[in-house]
C-alpha cells in the first residue's frame, strides 16, 4: 500500500475531483481527511485577525535570523 499526504489551497470542488480521479484508479482506496487542531484554527485566527487590523509583523529574513539568534535558534 502506498500513503500519499497532500497540503494545498485547491477548491472543495477540485478535490472533489482529485478523490474521484483516485478512485477510478483503486476503488478501494481509503482517502481520509483531516483539519487542523484546535489549537492551529486559534492561532490561524489570531494572525488573520492581526493582519485585519493591520497589526501584523512581518520580518525580513535578516531579522528572522536575528530574532532567531538572540533565542539561540540555529538558523
Amino acid at each position: 500500500m502506498t500513503t500519499l499526504s497532500i497540503q494545498t489551497n485547491a477548491s472543495i470542488q477540485e478535490i472533489e475531483t482529485l478523490k474521484t480521479f483516485l478512485y477510478s484508479i483503486d476503488p478501494q482506496a481509503i482517502i481520509q481527511e483531516t483539519f487542523l487542531s484546535a489549537e492551529d484554527t486559534l492561532r490561524l485566527y489570531e494572525i488573520y485577525t492581526q493582519y485585519k487590523n493591520h497589526t501584523l509583523t512581518l520580518h525580513s529574513d535578516s531579522q528572522t535570523q536575528e530574532i532567531m539568534t538572540q533565542k539561540g535558534i540555529k538558523w
